[in-house]
């Protein structure tokens, strides 16, 4: 039952564009349930979270 749980993962950037090809990569490489992704950003920095469940 733990593979159901939520997960997150984050990606941190300083620009916007490294930090969709990096998302874009995550999403294509992996098949993941992807339930919400949430962006933030802090003065510079960009963050991108992304809760997925595994598919197994």
């Amino acid at each position: 039952m733990p593979s159901r749980w939520v997960k997150v993962k984050t990606f941190k950037s300083l620009s916007t564009s490294k930090l969709e090809k990096k998302l874009q990569n995550f999403k294509s490489y992996n098949s993941f349930d992807i339930i919400e992704i949430k962006r933030h950003s802090y003065l510079f920095l960009n963050i991108v979270e992304v809760y997925y469940k595994d598919k197994t």
